[in-house]
């Protein structure tokens, strides 16, 4: 790897793996590489990152690249929403590559290209037009793209680069255990547990007891929970602290709440909680990224 891998920026604009099925209307399959350009000319990379990641977007990718830089902000397991159509979103990888292309960017795509076709075969590079009516991906020539992805280097130039050095072995990063607040991860099990109310609670400030409380006067955690998903648009009518119901086996309890939170995890707003929910995983993976 001759470029700088940055792994610490995740977005929370995706749909889990396991979610893929009911969003898209079929499994999460890696069939195609999808590149895009990010738009405008002297955007700054770390400007699109955080654009990306922002949180409540209705957009991002897997990849973010330029030369030198490549931030994986999407797991490819899951589905980024990159493509602007079902099928792009569940079978196709998406890159955004900056628009200027210069060589160097295309040596570092070319790079990144080779090692997700080394992890998930030969896949064929599609343009971002091929998914939706668009301009994107601008100049980038995916022919020489895939030239340079299929040659034993991606510098572009005429001359062989020669071998690099063997690297010193690298000590592995230990696995992340706690969410950025220092709280343990949660399990993402898909079910609305204590453990995932309580950390909710901390989110959205509320007591911390691990319990969504009942009665005429609704939880306080709900009631936030709907001011929140109003804040970021999301209709439900009347703020009453009621509708957001621990899932069980047989539940078919349908609310408004449940389906704002639906919308806005991007999973099926179909307002149930499922077991194991598709939501409350997302949830889960949002609160342990910090992104909710």
């Amino acid at each position: 790897m001759t470029y700088e891998s940055i792994t610490d920026r995740n977005s929370g604009n995706f749909t889990p793996a396991g979610a893929v099925q009911k969003v898209f209307g079929r499994p999460r399959v890696i069939k195609s590489i999808t590149i895009h350009h990010w738009g405008v000319y002297g955007q700054r990379f770390a400007g699109v990152v955080d654009y990306l990641c922002r949180p409540g977007g209705k957009s991002s990718a897997h990849y973010i690249v330029e030369d030198g830089r490549v931030a994986c902000i999407v797991a490819p397991r899951d589905a980024a929403w990159h493509s602007g159509s079902d099928a792009g979103n569940a079978t196709s990888v998406g890159l955004e590559l900056r628009p200027e292309a210069t060589d160097g960017d295309y040596a570092t795509a070319a790079e990144l290209i080779r090692e997700l076709r080394a992890a998930f075969g030969d896949l064929p590079l599609v343009r971002h037009s091929s998914w939706k009516a668009t301009a994107c991906p601008g100049k980038w020539d995916l022919d020489r793209l895939d030239r340079l992805a299929r040659s034993s280097g991606a510098s572009g130039g005429g001359t062989k680069p020669a071998a690099p050095p063997v690297p010193a072995p690298v000590k592995p990063t230990p696995a992340r255990t706690t969410n950025p607040a220092g709280r343990p991860l949660l399990d993402l099990d898909g079910f609305l547990g204590s453990a995932t109310i309580s950390e909710l609670q901390h989110v959205l400030g509320t007591t911390v007891d691990g319990i969504i409380s009942t009665g005429p006067d609704g939880s306080q955690l709900v009631a936030e929970l709907q001011l929140y998903l109003l804040s970021k648009g999301h209709e439900l009518g009347k703020v009453d602290g009621q509708g957001l119901y621990p899932n069980t086996h047989g539940r078919t309890i349908k609310t408004r709440t449940q389906v704002a939170l639906q919308r806005y995890l991007g999973t099926t707003p179909d307002g149930v909680l499922d077991a194991p929910s598709a939501a409350i995983e997302a949830l889960q993976r949002r609160l342990n990224a910090g992104t909710f």
